[in-house]
């Protein structure tokens, strides 16, 4: 599991990391994708950069992290960026597990999902809320 993970599910419980400004390095992720993960007041960069080769970028806690020069060195010359998006977690209310929907494999997030997921399955909540939900053994993205 990578941390990042680990992560996600403390804040889905409502623990986030200390409001100091810094960033933590982890490692890149398990398929050799690489992220900049933002919270309030605190970074996480999964790299295969080290802190040393980003130090210089002054990378930050409080959105330095997400500087077009940091994400162009974390991409490399042949890389490419992504998009810059939210991640929303909770944990469940109970009453039952969300139902997988075949009907939303059409939505253009699903595709997107796909060409950088492994085992991407849809979900369908109350009142037609989706969620998208994926295998993570190559790592949270």
């Amino acid at each position: 599991m990578h941390p990042l993970e680990e992560l996600f599910r403390d804040a889905a419980n409502g623990v986030f990391p200390q409001v100091d400004g810094s960033v933590t390095y982890l490692p890149a992720l398990g398929d050799g994708h690489e992220a900049v993960v933002c919270f309030t007041g605190h970074s996480y960069i999964a790299s295969r950069l080290s802190e040393a080769e980003l130090s210089n970028l002054e990378p930050d806690g409080f959105g330095r992290a997400l500087h077009p020069e940091v994400l162009l060195r974390l991409a490399g010359p042949r890389g490419s960026i992504g998009s810059i998006d939210i991640t929303m977690s909770a944990p469940g209310r109970g009453g039952g597990l969300l139902q997988p929907n075949r009907d939303l494999d059409h939505h253009p997030r699903v595709a997107f999902a796909r060409e950088r997921r492994n085992e991407v399955v849809s979900h369908e909540g109350p009142m037609g809320c989706s969620r998208w939900a994926w295998d993570s053994e190559g790592g949270a993205r």
